[in-house]
């Protein structure tokens, strides 16, 4: 993206953030390779799907960096976005490791499951909600709070069952992508 742009004549740093947001689509296009090769549940396959992954998460941080840099000129404005990102992100792997523990416990896992569907949904709604306006509010970017939101609903399985029961997948998300 960035040399296709400077050959094009933009200026480098409208170059670089079109570089930046494009390089942000590894995952899907990763997971979809891999998934037509049956290649997802290998261990190249989770190599590569891990390796994506933290680009994508890189990618969300140079764009939140590049909009600090645009605004105010300063060192602390522009490592400002890399630290609420760090904060952001162990916050999300210390929510993530809770929830994983708390499936371990069968009492805890049993209740999670009998949850209604409607109440899952809600749940992963609200906390991607509330992922994406703390990371707006700390200086990050609210693509980096909704993708730790995801990252945490993902450790659950019952959240991916609510999913997949509900009227989303099938009636409103090709709508969506017809968009």
């Amino acid at each position: 993206g960035w040399g296709l742009m400077s050959l094009l004549g933009f200026e480098p740093v409208e170059s670089f953030a079109a570089g930046t947001a494009l390089s942000a689509t590894a995952i899907g296009f990763a997971l979809r390779m891999l998934q037509d090769m049956d290649m997802i549940n290998t261990p190249q396959g989770q190599l590569i799907t891990a390796a994506a992954m933290i680009d994508d998460v890189l990618s969300l941080l140079v764009l939140a960096m590049l909009k600090a840099a645009h605004e105010e000129a300063s060192a602390w404005h522009f490592m400002r976005p890399v630290v609420a990102s760090l904060v952001l992100f162990s916050l999300g792997l210390m929510l993530r490791a809770a929830l994983i523990h708390a499936q371990a416990n069968p009492t805890l896992a049993e209740r999670i499951v009998k949850l209604p569907s409607s109440m899952m949904l809600g749940g992963m709604v609200v906390l991607t909600l509330v992922f994406s306006y703390l990371a707006n509010s700390i200086y990050s970017t609210t693509l980096l709070g909704t993708f730790m939101a995801g990252m945490i609903c993902g450790a659950a399985p019952p959240c991916a069952q609510a999913w997949e029961k509900s009227p989303i997948p099938e009636h409103i998300l090709p709508w969506v992508v017809r968009m």
